[in-house]
């Protein structure tokens, strides 16, 4: 707004308040439906591990 009005606004709009600083909508959810359970294909019971990473 600075740029293209040529007027000092700089300090009220740093100091303004925005939507976003107040959250979001929230959707609350069981953590039956966020977590999953048990394995997936990519991830089958007799598979080994791999080892942790050293680098």
């Amino acid at each position: 707004m600075t740029v293209t009005s040529g007027e000092d606004s700089g300090s009220a709009v740093l100091g303004a308040v925005v939507s976003e600083e107040n959250g979001g909508p929230f959707l609350e959810t069981r953590a039956a439906t966020e977590f999953a359970y048990g394995r997936d294909r990519s991830n089958p019971t007799g598979a080994s591990r791999e080892p942790f990473p050293k680098s």
